[in-house]
């Protein structure tokens, strides 16, 4: 059994798209139940009812578009991730798993990208709201954010270093021929 990267890359993207379909059903769940307490006339203030309200409609945006892209454009962004296409047997061959583990590490990339961007999205919608107690550690989590979303970038491009390290080749060193009796 053979696939090339590309198609597996593509395959997996699109299993991604439908989690980012999944996401956005519990999302739609947040909306929801915002707007019930939108419409309890004893809650907060409406405007601060609204402030809360905006951010939770970023992440449905951000994952119905993420879900369309991915679901739309996989064939397109296998391409452009994996420049030379190579085909893997799967079974009879012993390099398999390194083009495998390769493609998980592009797949989780991928969900590591769009999980932060929405992630950093939100962030920096509450950041006009956050008090003076909580802003050094609000920003703190911005900076893990984009260093996450950093090392996604690096898992999406293949992350070279780490599959070589990972999947050494093994050195066989030339047999010496017995002397014959």
């Amino acid at each position: 059994m053979t696939i090339t990267t590309r198609d597996g890359l593509s395959i997996a993207l699109k299993i991604l798209g439908f989690y980012y379909i999944y996401q956005a059903f519990y999302f739609i769940g947040t909306i929801v139940s915002w707007i019930v307490m939108l419409s309890d006339p004893f809650q907060q203030t409406t405007i601060t009812k609204f402030a809360m309200f905006v951010p939770s409609v970023i992440p449905l945006i951000l994952a119905v578009a993420t879900a369309y892209v991915l679901l739309k454009f996989s064939d397109r962004i296998s391409e452009k991730l994996i420049r030379t296409d190579k085909k893997i047997q799967i079974f009879n061959t012993g390099d398999w798993q390194r083009e495998v583990f390769t493609i998980a590490l592009r797949i989780f990339g991928a969900y590591q990208v769009a999980t932060e961007i929405a992630t950093l999205s939100y962030q920096i919608m509450l950041a006009p709201t956050y008090q003076k107690a909580v802003e050094k550690e609000s920003w703190q989590n911005v900076l893990y954010t984009l260093i996450c979303i950093v090392i996604g970038l690096y898992l999406l491009t293949g992350a070279r270093h780490l599959v070589n390290l990972l999947f050494r080749e093994k050195k066989t060193e030339p047999v010496a021929d017995k002397p014959s009796a």
